[in-house]
């Protein structure tokens, strides 16, 4: 199956193999990128039975180079702290919802956005609709926006660790 020499011959510029947090995020811009016009592909290159054996040898190929020392193992990044937190807002690289600032107010709705998503990053950014967002008019008439948590497949399906919280 070519798909099985792609996955374990991928290299980066340098000829290094790529991390363990790119591997899958390159499947998925493959299977896009077959999925979308001109190519309009029927199947799903995740969840399809026919690569399942594929994705068995990603995930086995990954491990190997991660046991081996040719790729470093997930490393998670530290949570923002509150003194964090503030020295955005007291540099103004964050500020308020009624801000006139552009960059500001888009800032904001990415740290937002990546906050209600937590661990799972931008990962699930792409799947977002207009119809995840509900229009809302504050008491001084000011309209803007809100997570709509009652519409369906708002929250992106995660996957629960053994013995770690499910997060949304």
């Amino acid at each position: 199956m070519l798909v099985l020499s792609v996955y374990t011959s991928a290299r980066k510029k340098d000829g290094t193999n790529y991390k363990s947090s790119s591997t899958k995020p390159i499947r998925a811009a493959i299977d896009r990128f077959l999925r979308s016009p001109p190519h309009n592909k029927p199947f799903f290159m995740i969840s399809d039975p026919a690569f399942t054996e594929a994705s068995k040898v990603l995930d086995a190929f990954v491990k190997d180079l991660t046991r081996t020392g040719k790729i470093a193992g997930v490393v998670h990044k530290k949570v923002i702290s509150k003194e964090q937190l503030k020295k955005l807002f007291k540099s103004g690289d964050l500020g308020p919802a009624d801000s006139l600032n552009p960059a500001q107010l888009q800032r904001m709705a990415w740290f937002f956005l990546g906050l209600f998503f937590k661990t799972r990053g931008r990962e699930n950014q792409r799947q977002l609709t207009p119809a995840m967002l509900s229009p809302r008019k504050s008491p001084q008439a000011v309209e803007y926006y809100e997570l709509n948590y009652r519409q369906p497949g708002f929250l992106p399906a995660t996957k629960k660790s053994p013995g770690r919280p499910r997060r949304c």
